[in-house]
């Protein structure tokens, strides 16, 4: 180990006397000869042969002589000084590296023990992931990472020999100098290669390194590279490497080679600073006889790959010149940007600023000035700055493009000098520049307008001042003359003027237009122009008023003279009309005084218009007289003569009137009454003819001639009231007033004739009708019922479940048809009684057996043709796909009636069919007509005989219906059950084919993943299913379903397949269990096993006997050997449990488990016996050493330990308390993992002591080993039951504090006051108060669960107070909670009971608000229509007796609303019905019946021709007898009748004329 070997020169040549570092069991590395660099060439720095060794006597006998003794100790120290250079290099070497990592290493030989760093730096200088390192303390973990480092240089092809992770942790220097080194060569150094000038030969590691050197230091003086060691000393050669690269960092010239120190200060200095190369080395360490090779050569490998660097860049030196004068000239550019820019935006919002101003001068002159420097600043001004903005463009530009180029970030200008920035504020300066720019233009514009208009005023203000002055001139020389020629040329004359001058009123207006506008735009001689308008304007006052006085004198003489004409004219005129009114002749008969009264009339109307005239012309007579103008006096004279002659012939004209008037009432009274005469005469002979001829086929004619009379009795009894009136009101003024009084009576006795005829022959209608309604309603029900019979007779119930559910809704539809059209069945019941009982017919005389008669009548319809879409048979008639048939009609919208071409006829599906476009067919139909005479004897008998068959075919209708009913359910039943046994039968399929598959030996797992799901399944979706099926099976059995037998059997058989699908699945669970019970044995045993087989091969290892160091990190492995034994007889314990388990479980795998078992128990007795024989060999050699290390890491970790479980730790909330708590887990599974450690330190120790009892430091250590672990215990409980309590506590704050989030959202909830409006209103708020209160209830077991939660934390927590004071206040808060609920669904109910009593109460009233007006109805008075009047106010009676108890409840509920003092009661006060309301109709109800009954006698007309109410049809008729016989036989949405030749025209219909089936809910009569 201390042998030593010389160092080799260049040339091969050993150095005499300069001994070499010997390091033992260095690494390999390349060859440093310039041989290959193939990683087999290795070059091996071993110690010599033993045998080289000197004997120990010699070395004794040496030392005794005195040159050889100094010269060892010169050699000693000259070794010593070369590790510590070596040591120093490369500790700098490494954190050159480690400094990136922030990492540093401060000795060598001891940081890089724990392996931590040496992984950190491999991974640096390799660039490679290592692995994250071990931070554990003990020394195992060490040996770890160092292990982990050695292998990955292993890997890396670098052989190392006689090195150790233990040497490295030991701190042995010479092997860890040479670890160093090996790296250095291999990542550093290996790498380099030069092709050589000379010979072409390519030079590898230190030879290529040697003669770069060379190469750069070529031609320096002083400097010749020889070696690396001698040739380095001056420091010259390390300048010479500098200068040679970067000439601008050293002045060689300068340099002094008397000064190695100052050289080699510079050199260092100057790569340090100006070039990052770390300074490995010290000046004193180069100046000596022999500097440290290895030193040097790793100190110029930094030289090397740092220039070498610039050199693989090519331009690396000049590039960084150039970024730095790129970085200059873009710092420079960016300044004068950001001046430029500033300045830029300056002038800009000057420039905007002078832009913006508007205030203009207001003359033409100044504003074209202004024009003319805003002319100037653009084409001026603006330029020079516009080619300046462009210039700041590309000069940002540039920026950015020499920055992107830089690879640097953009440039990003200050705040506010962005390009946007100028861009926005130079879009402001072109919009005030535009805006100026317009306003500029605009201003001119205006004034120049203004200056047109001004010279425009002018010229016309002139020109109307001329015109003026002229007509003025005229109109004061104007004369009005003396004779009335004068007058009316004067007036010619003023007209002529005045026609001159008015229409010139407009430009005088437009002038003072053109004044204001001009003043209003702001004129600079607006004042001017207004005392110029002013001017022009009073001079055309002053011609207006001349020619106003002018007219006023013209019109007075006009008006006299035009006054006297008149009145002179209509003298003459009322002198030709007196003798016309003076005529005494009033004529002999009705003509002649109509003749005369003509002509009376107009004489009147001439009359009439001379008064007229006549006021006109003393109305504007007054007013002259009253100005007195001239001859006034005349005028009034005048004026009252012909006033009194008008007044004497209007006297005259009214005696006149009146005389031929009286003529005129007595010849037309006279007329009317022969007339009148006439009309009853006829109508006596049609009802004495209707009586003579009753005929019962007779009816309608009859009926329909009886209506006609009644209505013209109507009329006629009014206009014979006229007469009778006509002639009392003559009687007192004509001479024959017998004759008039006569004639009265006459007519009076005709009437009362006449009435007693029309109600014989009402009587008699009524009778006829009733019977005639009766058979044709027979004939629509017998017609109706053939129609549906066909139809629950059929025997279709559908292919499937959806054909089923069709015909099962459209028969559903068709029962409610049948079942509506009871009632009218009953109805028909009750007339036929009602006749047999009461029937007094009039038959034809000599009849005495009934008879029938047919009348056939065959007519041609023209129809579409529809073709077959698919074959059908049904309904009595079959077709075939695309057979062409006629439609006769579309009876529905499911059903069309056919007709074949053999003649066929019958229903098929419309959705069978299509029409086709554009051809048609016509067929023939015939109809027939029955005329019925029945003898009176056997007429009851028929018509009970009828209705009875009638009845028996609706109860066979309803039978056959109820059994079509129950068949189809049963049949929608059965398909529906056969779909769900269908469906489960396939899934069953697939899930059979799933539970066959073999459970497989790899990859269990996965395969119990996919039980689970298919487990999952069967529950979820296969029980479910069978669950249905049971039960739809049941419930058809119980139900007694046709089927039940094939039901019960396809029940059996799904429970059966669902019984094997069970056992395959336990079959599969039991087969899949034991896989995995055998997959994890297998696994247990292979781990086992594998761990057994590495402690083995690890016991197993002999060390070379000469290699001491490997033989001692093999005892420190056997040292902690013990420890690991521990853990495994734990789990060998676990293995024979568990295969006790297989075996019982699962028998025919035991003897594969024994066999498995036996060979592990074998293992482990063979590792227990070789462990023990190891463990007492090192316990024999370093026992208490092991002891000694074992109990210091184990204190040292307890203490540190310890202090965490002591620390006082809070928690703020839940989560801080839940991670506090599993840290304090994982702290406390680490202490449970040391208790392997703790039993081996106090066996260990124990056995010590066995041997020598004497040990005071084991038993002291012992101790304290034992109360370590005792503290432990007791920290990690006492601080585990603290953070319970802790997360306790957290937890129970978080309820608290949701519980109360969410009695915060209930209150906001009952906040609100809104009760509703109505009955609707009050309704949604009762539901989601209900929907409110089940929240709350469903919130009841989470308060129960805080309460209980509380209960317990109470009792034992350290926050007791606390913790029950907070769950006081949550329950506190909630009971006010159920409590405001509680307010509140009693205010809601009282507001429902309110709003309902309200809602009915306002119906009651509209309703008893419309029947007044009914009530007060008069028309009973009258005697048409008595019969209808009676009908409608028997139903009104029903009402009020409907409606009178609802009165009473809605009274009643009030007044217990008022009792209940509810919070309305003022309003219900207000709302509550008097009775008296209903009692207001009880006087006009007896007289109205009474007073209606017996005219109703007189009444006889078909219900439906009346249009009288419905209400009065149904108390009249209740069966609806308008809608039996109104409706043609054709019905919307109902399925065709079967053929029936003899229906043609009429059928029954059971629907009301809004298409509600008859007998529905909407036809019967409903209070409110």
């Amino acid at each position: 180990m201390s042998s030593y070997r010389r160092q080799f020169t260049s040339n091969g040549t050993p150095s005499p006397g300069v001994p070499a570092a010997s390091y033992s069991g260095l690494v390999n590395a390349r060859p440093l000869n310039g041989g290959s660099s193939s990683s087999s060439q290795i070059h091996h720095y071993t110690a010599p042969p033993p045998a080289a060794a000197p004997a120990p006597e010699e070395i004794d006998d040496n030392d005794l002589d005195p040159t050889l003794f100094f010269e060892k100790n010169r050699i000693k120290t000259l070794q010593d000084e070369r590790v510590h250079i070596q040591k120093k290099t490369f500790t700098k070497w490494c954190n050159s590296y480690l400094s990136r990592a922030r990492e540093e290493i401060h000795d060598l030989f001891t940081d890089l023990a724990d392996g931590i760093l040496l992984l950190k730096f491999l991974e640096i200088i390799s660039g490679e992931k290592l692995g994250k390192a071990n931070r554990g303390r003990m020394r195992v973990q060490k040996i770890e990472n160092l292990n982990k480092c050695l292998d990955f240089l292993k890997r890396k092809k670098i052989q190392l020999e006689n090195i150790g992770a233990e040497d490295i942790l030991d701190g042995n220097e010479r092997l860890i100098l040479g670890l160093i080194w090996t790296i250095i060569l291999r990542f550093t150094i290996d790498n380099i290669e030069i092709d050589g000038k000379e010979t072409g030969e390519r030079k590898h590691a230190k030879d290529a390194l040697l003669l770069w050197c060379q190469r750069k230091t070529a031609g320096y003086p002083n400097v010749k590279v020889e070696n690396f060691s001698t040739s380095w000393r001056s420091g010259l050669a390390f300048n010479a490497l500098i200068h040679a690269h970067r000439p601008d960092l050293i002045n060689f010239d300068r340099l002094n080679p008397q000064d190695p120190l100052g050289n080699l200060n510079n050199a260092f200095d100057v790569a340090e600073k100006k070039l990052d190369i770390a300074r490995l080395l010290d000046a004193e360490d180069i100046n000596v006889s022999h500097p440290d090779e290895k030193s040097v050569i790793t100190y110029v490998s930094l030289y090397y790959h740092y220039f070498a660097k610039q050199k693989t860049e090519l331009t690396g030196a000049r590039r960084v010149a150039k970024i730095v004068g790129g970085l200059l000239d873009s710092d420079q550019l960016q300044g004068d940007f950001e001046q430029i820019s500033s300045d830029l935006l300056e002038w800009i919002q000057k420039t905007i600023s002078w832009l913006n101003d508007r205030r203009f001068p207001n003359n033409l002159k100044n504003i074209q000035d202004c024009l003319t420097q805003f002319k100037s600043y653009r084409t001026v001004e603006k330029p020079p700055k516009y080619k300046e903005k462009g210039e700041l463009e590309a000069l940002f530009f540039t920026i950015q493009t020499r920055r992107k180029a830089m690879q640097r970030k953009s440039y990003v200008p200050p705040q506010g000098l962005f390009m946007h920035d100028i861009e926005s504020a130079w879009d402001k300066l072109e919009r005030a520049e535009h805006d100026r720019q317009v306003a500029l233009i605009n201003e001119m514009m205006r004034l120049e307008r203004l200056e047109q208009k001004a010279r425009r005023f002018q010229k016309k203000a002139q020109l109307r001042e001329n015109w003026v002055r002229d007509m003025t001139q005229v109109l004061e020389q104007f004369e009005c003359g003396r004779t009335a020629a004068e007058v009316e040329a004067a007036v010619k004359k003023q007209q002529a003027i005045e026609a001159d001058i008015l229409p010139r009123e407009e430009r005088f207006a437009a002038l003072s237009v053109m004044s204001s506008e001009l003043i209003r735009e702001n004129y600079h001689d607006a004042a001017k122009i207004q005392a110029r308008e002013r001017e022009v304007m009073d001079r055309w006052a002053n011609l207006r008023r001349l020619l106003n006085e002018r007219k006023t004198q013209l019109s007075t003489l006009n008006e006299l003279k035009n006054l006297v004409r008149d009145i002179d004219t209509l003298v003459v005129e009322l002198s030709h009309l007196e003798p016309m009114i003076r005529n005494r002749d009033i004529g002999k008969h009705i003509l002649g005084v109509e003749d005369l009264l003509q002509k009376h009339e107009l004489i009147e109307a001439q009359l009439n218009g001379h008064g007229e005239w006549l006021k006109n012309v003393r109305k504007q007579a007054q007013a002259y007289i009253i100005s007195k103008g001239q001859q006034y006096d005349m005028l009034q004279r005048k004026l009252d003569g012909v006033q009194v002659q008008y007044d004497n012939l209007v006297s005259l004209c009214s005696q006149r009137r009146e005389a031929l008037s009286r003529a005129r009432e007595y010849f037309l009274f006279v007329q009317n009454h022969e007339e009148e005469m006439n009309w009853l005469q006829e109508k006596d002979d049609i009802c004495v003819n209707m009586l003579q001829n009753r005929h019962i086929h007779s009816t309608p004619q009859i009926s329909r001639l009886y209506k006609v009379l009644e209505s013209e009795m109507q009329g006629h009894w009014q206009r014979s009231k006229q007469i009778i009136t006509a002639g009392e009101k003559i009687l007192p003024h004509v001479a024959s007033r017998e004759d008039v009084h006569h004639r009265i009576s006459v007519l009076q006795s005709r009437w009362e004739q006449l009435r007693k005829l029309s109600a014989e022959v009402g009587r008699w209608l009524i009778e006829a009708e009733k019977a005639r309604s009766y058979f044709q309603d027979a004939n629509d029900a017998e017609s109706w019922i053939r129609e549906k019979m066909p139809l629950v007779r059929s025997d279709d119930y559908g292919r499937d479940a959806n054909a089923s559910e069709v015909l099962y809704s459209r028969h559903l539809r068709l029962e409610e048809e049948i079942h509506a059209y009871r009632s009218d069945i009953l109805k028909l019941d009750e007339m036929a009684a009602h006749l047999a009982s009461q029937t007094q017919y009039n038959f034809e005389a000599g009849t005495s057996t009934s008879s029938s008669n047919e009348l056939n009548s065959e007519e041609d319809l023209v129809v579409p043709q529809v073709q077959v879409l698919y074959d059908y048979t049904g309904n009595g008639i079959s077709v075939h796909k695309n057979e062409i048939l006629a439609l006769i009609e579309k009876s529905n919208k499911d059903w069309w009636r056919i007709l074949r071409q053999n003649g066929v006829e019958g229903y098929v599906p419309a959705n069978y069919c299509r029409m086709v476009a554009g051809e048609t067919v016509t067929v023939s139909q015939q109809t027939a007509s029955k005329t019925t005479t029945i003898r009176t004897e056997d007429g009851k008998n028929a018509i009970l005989e009828r209705q009875e068959g009638i009845s028996s075919d609706y109860r066979k209708l309803t039978n056959l219906a109820q059994t079509r009913h129950r068949l189809l359910s049963d049949a929608i039943k059965l398909y529906k059950f056969y779909a769900e046994c269908n469906g489960f039968e396939s899934w069953a399929s697939e899930t059979n084919n799933l539970l066959v598959e073999d459970a497989p030996t790899e990859h269990v797992q996965a395969f119990r993943r996919k039980f689970d799901k298919l487990e999952n399944d069967m529950t979820t979706n296969g029980g479910t299913q069978l669950k249905r099926i049971n039960d739809m099976a049941d419930e058809l059995t119980v139900e007694g379903h046709s089927q039940s037998d094939n039901i019960r059997a396809r029940q059996n058989l799904i429970n059966q397949i669902w019984n094997d699908l069970q056992k395959l699945r336990k079959i599969k669970a039991d087969s899949l269990r034991t896989a995995e019970i055998l997959a994890a044995f297998e696994e247990s045993c292979e781990d086992t096993r594998s761990w057994m087989d590495d402690k083995m091969a690890l016991l197993q290892h002999n060390p070379d006997a000469k290699d001491v160091k490997g033989f001692e990190a093999l005892q420190r492995r056997y040292q902690n050997l013990e420890r690991d034994l521990k853990p495994l007889q734990e789990k060998m314990i676990n293995l024979k449990k568990m295969a006790d388990d297989v075996k019982k479980a699962h028998p025919e795998q035991a003897e594969l488990i024994d066999r498995q078992m036996r060979e592990l128990e074998r293992l482990h007795a063979d590792l227990l016996g070789k462990a023990a024989e190891r463990i007492r060999e090192a316990e024999q050699n370093q026992g208490q050493q092991m002891f000694d290390r074992a109990a210091k890491d184990l204190l040292a970790w307890g203490a540190k330990t310890l202090c965490h479980l002591e620390s006082d730790e809070r928690a703020g909330d839940v989560n801080a308390a839940e991670a506090l708590l599993k840290a304090h887990f994982d702290l406390t599974d680490a202490v449970s993992s040391k208790g392997y450690e703790f039993d081996y330190v106090n066996e260990l120790g124990n056995r010590l002591l066995t041997k020598n009892p004497h040990l005071r430091d084991v038993s002291q250590r012992l101790a304290e080993v034992e109360r370590l672990r005792s503290s432990l215990k007791q920290s990690a409980a006492y601080k585990e039951a603290r953070l319970k309590g802790q997360l306790d506590l957290q937890l129970f704050n978080r309820e608290a504090e949701r519980i109360d989030a969410a009695t915060k959202g209930h209150e906001v909830f009952l906040e609100y006051e809104s009760l509703g409006d109505s009955v609707e209103s009050v309704e949604n708020l009762l539901k989601r108060h209900a929907d409110f209160e089940s929240k709350l209830k469903a919130q009841e077991d989470r308060i129960k669960a805080f309460k209980r939660t509380t209960e317990g934390l109470a009792a034992e927590h350290e926050q007791s107070p606390y913790i029950q004071k907070r769950c006081d206040e949550v329950v506190a808060r909630r009971r006010d909670v159920y409590t405001a609920a509680d307010q509140r669904r009693a205010k809601l109910e009282a507001a429902l009971a309110f709003q309902n009593m309200k809602r009915n109460a306002a119906e009651l009233s509209a309703w008893i608000t419309e029947k007044q007006k009914v009530a007060s109805d008069d028309s009973y008075r009258e005697s048409s229509g008595l019969h209808r009047k009676l009908l409608k106010h028997e139903a009104f009676e029903a009402e009020l007796r409907a409606n009178e108890a609802q009165l009473r409840a809605i009274n009643d509920e009030g007044e217990g609303l008022i009792a209940r003092k509810h919070y309305e009661t003022p309003a219900i006060r207000h709302i509550i019905i008097p009775e008296h309301r209903l009692g207001a109709f009880g006087p006009c109800r007896p007289r109205k019946g009474s007073q209606a009954v017996p005219s109703g006698r007189h009444e006889a007309v078909e219900p439906h021709s009346r249009g009288c109410s419905p209400e009065a049809r149904r108390a009249r008729n209740p069966v609806g007898f308008d809608r039996l016989r109104s409706r043609p036989a054709q019905r919307e949405g109902r399925h065709p009748e079967a053929h029936n030749p003899g229906a043609g025209n009429r059928k029954l219909r059971a629907q009301d004329p809004r298409g509600r089936p008859a007998g529905s809910k909407d036809d019967r009569q409903r209070p409110l």
